[in-house]
């Protein structure tokens, strides 16, 4: 997921194309919008350029797992003689 802010004062609407085909997002002053990493559009590749519009890429949460602190550790001795 991308998420895309707008950090202008103006509105923009813009036209993605997806797998299904074209859709339109508009953007109002200051606000932002999650869209899928398969859209892509000429229009925001402009508006990122002309530093309009911002986007940021969003990784999903990931479960934490959790780490138990490992038992005593041993070390080998290996400086004893037999």
């Amino acid at each position: 997921m991308r998420l895309i802010q707008n950090t202008s004062l103006q509105s923009h609407s813009v036209y993605f194309d997806t797998p299904t085909g074209q859709v339109s997002i508009f953007l109002r002053a200051k606000s932002s919008v999650s869209i899928p990493d398969n859209y892509s559009s000429k229009i925001l590749n402009n508006l990122i350029a002309r530093r309009i519009v911002r986007v940021i890429k969003v990784t999903p949460d990931i479960a934490p797992v959790n780490v138990t602190p490992p038992s005593t550790f041993h070390k080998k001795d290996t400086n004893t003689k037999k």
